[in-house]
């Protein structure tokens, strides 16, 4: 519970400052949704995840990126319930095409740090790593202020001398104050 309670003061230090700034006329959009990711080294996945993200527009094609999100899994083994847990804490760049239409189809590069823990039942060990994350998706506008987005990740985390790859398929929910 700490942690959503942390999560959601954390989204609101991005929402509440950038939604102001919308007013003014710089486009500002918040974003959040369902993520699935797979990790390559543990050939291993996490069905249950969400993202969450703001950016604010430097112009109309170029904005600035923050980004929230968390995996989840749960393996029952013979010595008892592992879970797997990765939050990450991004920030970078986003360049989009084709904002007048419909359809507007976009490429971010985001930089920052995953924090992941491991734990048979009660035995948990946090590590907290740089992570790089290149990816792309697709934006379709329902109305207005409102717009579905799919996009795709390939996450990097660089720990102890090694890099972990990841891909995250990510579905959600965008808002244009």
């Amino acid at each position: 519970m700490k942690r959503v309670a942390c999560l959601s003061c954390l989204m609101s230090l991005f929402i509440i400052p950038h939604a102001a700034m919308a007013a003014d006329g710089v486009p500002v959009e918040v974003s959040g949704g369902y993520s699935y990711l797979h990790d390559q080294g543990a050939s291993s996945n996490f069905p249950s995840g969400w993202t969450g993200s703001v950016s604010v527009g430097i112009n109309s094609k170029l904005s600035v990126v923050g980004e929230l999100g968390g995996s989840y899994q749960t393996l029952t083994t013979p010595s008892g319930n592992v879970t797997g847990h990765i939050y990450s804490f991004l920030g970078g760049a986003r360049y989009t095409t084709n904002t007048t239409g419909k359809v507007s189809v976009f490429g971010q590069a985001l930089v920052g740090a995953a924090r992941s823990s491991l734990g048979v039942d009660t035995t948990v060990s946090p590590e907290t790593d740089f992570a790089l994350q290149p990816g792309g998706g697709v934006d379709v506008t329902l109305a207005p202020k409102w717009a579905v987005r799919v996009q795709g990740d390939f996450r990097a985390i660089r720990a102890s001398g090694s890099t972990t790859k990841q891909e995250r398929v990510a579905a959600g929910i965008v808002f244009k104050p």
